[in-house]
């Protein structure tokens, strides 16, 4: 990519910061809520989707990193990776642990103390749970927790990432070497060369960097695309065929999903998701002011508290007998949406009240600490 054009892209990402992306977000916040569907009531066919969710999220959020971070100069040294790795566990942390400790006291009667007890106790704590060797009993306390720890591991790895995407060329290869990495890891899985390994595949970090950077990786070319885009972005016409894409686009995903239903491996729904984010980015449409309405912004807002807390939230209402007996009288659907309502009613409370001042516990207890060790 020219120096000048490249200049050009980024200052009219930065001119147009605030009205792109909504979309994405949507998705996203749709992603979160399916997954918490399944992990509340599954079958077969939800869980297919809850999977097919995970990726979408990590891909989408490798995008939306990359579009915020391509025009920064961001240091590729440890100091700067963990500086951003911290940055967001400080407020994911706190309402992990929280979760934890409440995973413990729901199954304090299954509890034995000894060595294991101990082991899944330290794992837990460090988020180190598809390290674990207890495959049927890693995710014993909060069943989500993996995601976070790979999310956090693609987080510390951005800095390093984001040299990737410094130009088209560059992008275009690692996006091609990548790919048909994720492919080949996904064949050797399908036909049992990987299953030396007693690992979590699909819950570890190598696939889910992967499938970040995929998404990361668009972002140049996305942005070219959108600097030629933009000349035309005031016709009448145009803003009504932009109205109609993403609309369309996740209807043929949709069809695509239930067309070929457990019929092809992970990867190759990573290359269609992938393709599915860059074309939906771009959000010229009259579809965008009803998505950046701040009401829906505000639903949206708390989606990551939803997600570390709703497994919890879902047991205390499993326990409650008041509960207990109105679900006996509710269909499955509606017994979805009073949880689905309570948990981001609680989600909303701790961020808005209680979210920073955790982090900020967060941060003296390891100043203090790294203050005594040093």
């Amino acid at each position: 990519m020219e120096k000048d054009n490249f200049i050009q892209i980024k200052n009219n990402k930065s001119n147009n910061k605030k009205n792109i992306l909504e979309f994405i977000g949507l998705i996203k916040f749709i992603s979160l809520i399916i997954i918490i569907r399944v992990h509340i009531h599954s079958h077969d066919k939800e869980l297919f989707f809850a999977i097919r969710a995970c990726e979408l999220l990590f891909i989408s959020s490798g995008f939306l990193v990359g579009y915020n971070y391509i025009d920064r100069e961001v240091p590729k040294t440890f100091n700067s990776a963990f500086k951003y790795y911290y940055k967001h566990l400080r407020t994911c942390y706190p309402l992990y642990l929280i979760n934890f400790l409440y995973g413990i006291f729901s199954h304090r009667k299954k509890i034995k103390f000894d060595l294991t007890s101990v082991e899944l106790f330290i794992i837990n704590i460090f988020m180190l749970q598809i390290w674990s060797r207890y495959r049927t009993i890693v995710s014993f306390y909060n069943g989500i927790s993996w995601f976070l720890h790979d999310l956090l591991i693609c987080y510390f790895l951005t800095p390093l990432l984001l040299n990737g995407i410094k130009s088209i060329k560059t992008s275009l290869i690692f996006f091609i070497i990548f790919s048909i990495t994720r492919i080949m890891v996904e064949e050797f899985i399908d036909n049992g060369a990987l299953n030396i390994f007693d690992t979590h595949i699909h819950d570890g970090p190598i696939i889910r960097v992967l499938e970040f950077y995929l998404g990361m990786l668009i972002i140049p070319i996305f942005l070219r695309l959108k600097l030629h885009l933009d000349k035309s972005k005031n016709i009448f016409h145009f803003k009504i065929i932009f109205t109609i894409i993403p609309v369309l686009t996740t209807i043929i995903l949709y069809y695509i999903l239930n067309k070929y239903y457990f019929h092809l491996l992970c990867c190759y729904y990573v290359m269609i998701f992938c393709m599915y984010i860059f074309i939906i980015g771009y959000e010229y449409g009259y579809i965008q002011q009803l998505i950046s309405n701040n009401i829906l912004k505000k639903i949206m807002n708390p989606q990551m508290e939803m997600y570390l807390s709703h497994v919890s939230i879902n047991r205390m209402i499993e326990k409650n007998k008041v509960m207990k007996y109105l679900m006996n009288y509710m269909n499955k659907e509606f017994i979805f949406i009073i949880k689905l309502m309570i948990i981001f009613l609680i989600a909303t409370f701790y961020k808005k009240l209680l979210k920073e001042r955790f982090s900020n516990l967060m941060d003296k207890i390891l100043h203090n600490i790294s203050e005594f060790i040093f």
